[in-house]
């Protein structure tokens, strides 16, 4: 990208903590008030996938949250990468959407002795999404202010529970100023490649805590194979196997009353379907998959999984996947893959 064209500025939030569960209901005292500072990099087309998404923004930012309830939530904070993707754009006004993923710190999680009210989140360090819609209006060459809704998500993925996860919606107001030389860009329909199918292998490992809190730290290990088909130059469909080693298993299966050890009480073994969508050499996917074998019933048959990749090489690339039974949280993945 060309240097000097980036973009600094910040807004005030403000909303209120979703309770999709009755249970936390009691969390929700006052408003969410909130800031966030953003830095910003305008694309410029060096790379086939800014013309492709029609230059969108990139850059990181900083949130911090006042959670609406001093006593059992306090502040959160979070610290993304983020993108910006044009909806519309003219010369005077913007219309982007939002997406980041990052690090999030909650300074009042769930404590069994002094913070046992707190039901929705057991862990300091969480990972942490943002999303939302960003309407933006240019006075002049340099100055752009802006409106919007966002959503924001903080999750441990059940490394420690409880973990209903911290579900946030605000409006907000922003000011951002732009630095560097103000370049008119077009997009290049020429430079748009597109790539092959592919196939890809890869192993990540997991770790998860069963209620009742203070329980024992479970591993898993998780083996997954995929044939992905390309259908448009962003986005592609596959299928594939999963094969899990589960070692919170067993326990489930003693909670059930099904006393049933070793090997066969850890495996679980699934297909899935998947859509891929890429954007550089990071990608995202969505899969969701059957249970062919597993001796568990308690999560029914069917599971998620949402999945962030980056590629380092050609074929080479790390993965960060969250697994889910019906938008419940089962683990945090962390791995390694090969594509072909």
């Amino acid at each position: 990208m060309a240097p000097g064209q980036w973009q600094f500025g910040g807004k005030i939030q403000e909303g209120f903590i979703i309770a999709h569960r009755s249970s936390i209901v009691h969390l929700q005292k006052e408003h969410v008030k909130g800031i966030e500072i953003d830095r910003l990099w305008q694309t410029d087309g060096s790379a086939n996938w800014h013309h492709l998404y029609n230059f969108p923004l990139i850059g990181f930012g900083y949130q911090f949250f006042y959670l609406g309830n001093k006593e059992e939530l306090g502040n959160g904070q979070c610290i993304t990468g983020l993108i910006h993707f044009p909806i519309l754009k003219n010369k005077r006004m913007r219309l982007n959407y939002k997406l980041g993923l990052g690090i999030g710190y909650v300074d009042k999680p769930f404590n069994l002795t002094d913070n046992y009210k707190n039901l929705i989140i057991g862990s300091h360090f969480n990972a942490a999404i943002t999303t939302g819609l960003q309407y933006r209006f240019r006075s002049n060459r340099y100055n752009q202010f802006y409106t919007g809704i966002d959503f924001t998500h903080f999750s441990n993925g059940a490394s420690k529970v409880p973990n209903l996860g911290i579900n946030i919606t605000t409006a907000n107001i922003g000011f951002m100023h732009c630095f560097g030389k103000d370049t008119q860009l077009k997009r290049d329909t020429n430079a748009i490649t597109k790539n092959k199918n592919e196939t890809t292998f890869l192993v990540a490992f997991g770790a998860k805590e069963l209620y009742p809190p203070k329980n024992a730290v479970y591993g898993v290990v998780i083996f997954t194979g995929d044939r992905n088909y390309r259908v448009s130059q962003k986005s592609k469909l596959g299928a594939g196997t999963d094969f899990f080693i589960d070692n919170s298993t067993p326990a489930k299966l003693f909670g059930d009353s099904i006393f049933i050890s070793g090997f066969k009480s850890m495996a679980r073994g699934g297909i899935h379907v998947s859509y891929g969508l890429e954007i550089g050499r990071c990608s995202g996917y969505i899969q969701t998959g059957y249970y062919v074998y597993t001796k568990v019933k308690s999560d029914g048959n069917i599971y998620s999984q949402l999945s962030i990749r980056y590629l380092f090489t050609k074929h080479l690339f790390a993965c960060f996947n969250l697994k889910t039974h019906y938008a419940r949280a089962d683990y945090f993945q962390y791995g390694i893959g090969y594509k072909i």
